[in-house]
């Protein structure tokens, strides 16, 4: 888990109104990834069919049309959106190594690090980004006495 929610986790409260993850992009895990998204009822938020959402294709949107992540919605519940982080530029491997888990109704959900977060949203470069590295920056030192 990354993005704000992983902000609110790690100890920063701001709103969000979508849960980012972070996924290794390999074929087989887009292929899971779409299976969870179909049982649970979401729906591409772009104009695209399931069988169109491939390895091949999230990597060719990420770099013909500058897409930074991929996003599913319920169309029940429009508020509940989950984006998948297409512009990684952490390495998947070291970032899984260095997740926290956390235990929510008996659900271990892997938390991205805070430096691997404050990098994250380093990259990202936004103005929300911004104002929330300022805020980690601060909890770090808090936690880590940095």
């Amino acid at each position: 888990m990354v993005g704000g929610i992983a902000v609110n986790l790690h100890g920063v409260p701001r709103a969000t109104a979508d849960l980012d993850i972070l996924l290794l992009l390999e074929s087989s895990n887009v292929g899971k990834l779409i299976d969870v998204m179909k049982k649970l009822g979401y729906r591409p938020r772009a104009p695209v069919d399931f069988a169109d959402i491939t390895l091949e294709n999230l990597e060719k949107w990420a770099k013909e049309k500058h897409m930074k992540s991929f996003s599913f919605k319920n169309p029940k519940r429009p508020y509940e959106e989950l984006d998948i982080v297409l512009d990684q530029p952490l390495d998947f491997e070291k970032v899984y190594k260095r997740i926290k888990r956390i235990t929510a109704k008996n659900v271990s959900i892997p938390l991205i690090s805070l430096g691997d977060l404050i990098a994250l949203k380093k990259h990202s470069n936004r103005l929300q980004d911004l104002s929330d590295i300022e805020a980690l920056i601060k909890v770090k030192k808090i936690k880590c006495g940095d």
